[in-house]
């Protein structure tokens, strides 16, 4: 799981793009930020994309470094990192904390020997780009105004959440 995890450490000064449905893990970004990365993000809003994962991210300190864009539909569902152009990975991890610390994940990794590959994957992302919608705070206020997200308390008395079903309600709360 700490392939994708490697490709992030020590990146500075480069332009990243990453399309995931899933999104949780702030602090690998944060730290690119940190690094003078330029990143455009496209999530999907949705269980278990974290609003509060999204917020540590409208920081004023790297507003210019930083675009997120969204899609609300089930659909979108691609995974795809890339690194100034010039390096792929694609497969099935999410950016989430559990994709990249703890899932067994499968990731295919592009480099300049795939050029025709990755400028396609480029193009796709730029194709995706076009099509979500650009996320702001106010935007991001809106959808978390409009969802129940929930807090685990103990992981093995929480199997399932329905919007309107209650399992295990002194086991979960909400805020």
């Amino acid at each position: 799981s700490r392939f994708i995890v490697s490709h992030f450490e020590g990146v500075e000064n480069s332009k990243l793009k990453f399309a995931v449905p899933f999104f949780t893990a702030h602090k690998q970004l944060l730290e690119m930020l940190e690094n003078r990365c330029q990143i455009k993000l496209i999530v999907r809003l949705g269980y278990p994309t974290s609003p509060q994962s999204l917020a540590a991210l409208f920081n004023k300190k790297y507003q210019h470094l930083i675009q997120i864009r969204f899609f609300t539909s089930h659909h979108f569902h691609s995974k795809l990192y890339l690194f100034d152009e010039d390096k792929a990975l694609v497969g099935s991890a999410n950016l989430t904390d559990s994709a990249l610390f703890s899932n067994q994940e499968i990731i295919l990794e592009l480099d300049q020997n795939n050029a025709a590959e990755i400028f396609e994957l480029s193009e796709l992302f730029d194709a995706y780009w076009e099509q979500a919608a650009p996320l702001d705070e106010k935007q991001l206020s809106i959808w978390r105004g409009k969802k129940c997200f929930l807090h685990i308390v103990k992981w093995k008395h929480a199997w399932l959440w329905r919007p309107g079903t209650w399992l295990y309600r002194n086991r979960i709360r909400t805020h």
